[in-house]
């Protein structure tokens, strides 16, 4: 029972047997699983079940349809899994997955976060010595009143 990915520009390195995860930026709108069994029994008796591992809580089943759509998946680690009816009407113990990553926007980013901290935390320091520096400066001023 292959997986597919259906998309205009794919992202797959290699054939989709070979595949074992997948990396998608961001902002893509929508992806397809689309998947097949090779099991020759009758179309009505063909019934799948997938999830996405991390986006649905529970297994969706589906007979008359071999695809599975997602859209707007927020960025994080998925795992999508699909399974097969077998010839004794039971779900066969194979389950194929397919790992899906979906990289964060820059400004979602651990170095951008890091860099967003360290500003602000220098214009924080610079602040502060710019007002102790004020304060110093005051109390020269002060000092330099009262000597006269």
């Amino acid at each position: 029972m292959p997986v597919a990915f259906d998309s205009i520009e794919s992202p797959l390195q290699k054939d989709i047997t070979d595949t074992r995860s997948i990396t998608l930026p961001y902002n893509t709108p929508e992806i397809e699983f689309e998947f097949a069994s090779l099991n020759h029994t009758s179309s009505e008796k063909k019934k799948y079940a997938y999830m996405l591992e991390g986006f649905d809580k529970d297994w969706n089943e589906s007979s008359d349809k071999r695809s599975a759509s997602y859209t707007n998946l927020d960025p994080g680690t998925y795992t999508f899994k699909v399974k097969g009816l077998n010839n004794e009407g039971k779900w066969s113990p194979r389950i194929l997955s397919l790992q899906l990553n979906i990289t964060p926007p820059f400004w979602l980013t651990w170095w951008l976060k890091i860099v967003a901290y360290l500003c602000i935390v220098g214009i924080g320091i610079g602040v502060y010595k710019l007002r102790m520096r004020t304060i110093k400066d005051q109390q020269k001023v002060r000092e330099r009143k009262v000597e006269e």
